[in-house]
């Protein structure tokens, strides 16, 4: 069966001093919730998030997760998270 993918951007702005470092936690979380997800920078705050997966369902269980390990991680710190879904 042919695999589904859900594609969108996540967009990041945080203005503490160790905002890199956080930004890099909250996208590792991320990425290592699972392995069908890939997340890519794309410059000035904004990363490219692929999920690939058998079944719709199944994508966007392991997107929610991933999405959800990153706004905790950057609202927990003071930054503002968004993700804007690719049609």
């Amino acid at each position: 069966p042919k695999e589904v993918e859900i594609t969108g951007t996540i967009n990041i702005k945080i203005y503490e001093p160790q905002g890199v470092d956080i930004v890099k936690e909250a996208l590792t979380k991320a990425h290592t919730s699972n392995e069908n997800i890939e997340i890519k920078n794309l410059g000035g705050g904004s990363w490219r998030t692929t999920v690939n997966a058998k079944e719709f369902k199944e994508a966007e269980k392991i997107l929610k997760n991933a999405l959800d390990n990153v706004e905790k991680t950057i609202t927990d710190n003071g930054g503002n998270y968004e993700f804007i879904r690719k049609d």
